[in-house]
């Protein structure tokens, strides 16, 4: 039975995108490469903490505008604990912040010290 709950739970994001889609593209119908695209983003979902701008542009849903505001956001705020945090992106409006539910996750990513500094603040000896 757990494989027909998350068929249901697959079926039920799939329709919530094309609701979606046709709220915000006044009704047209979803081009084939793209419904491809967004299919295996539902069963692949981007990390949202990732902030590569690369990783980013594989949700074909947000514009640049809203890709460099959430990657300002994350590099400003630190990594989103839940997608909830969403909300706190003016850029993102309620029903693109619904499409990334169904195709993101948010997974902490290992931080990197980016300078000197840094290295030298967050470091640790392990003598």
């Amino acid at each position: 039975m757990p494989f027909a709950t998350a068929q249901s739970d697959d079926d039920a994001a799939w329709g919530e995108i094309m609701e979606l889609w046709a709220d915000q593209n006044d009704n047209e119908t979803i081009p084939d490469d793209l419904v491809e695209q967004l299919l295996d983003l539902c069963e692949n979902p981007v990390n949202i903490n990732d902030t590569s701008y690369e990783n980013l542009s594989l949700i074909p849903f947000l514009t640049d505008f809203q890709r460099k505001a959430l990657c300002a956001y994350i590099l400003q705020n630190g990594q989103l604990v839940s997608l909830n945090e969403l909300f706190m992106i003016s850029a993102l409006d309620t029903n693109t912040i619904r499409m990334l539910r169904q195709v993101s996750v948010a997974k902490p990513v290992k931080d990197t010290p980016r300078s000197l500094r840094e290295l030298l603040k967050q470091g640790h000896n392990t003598f």
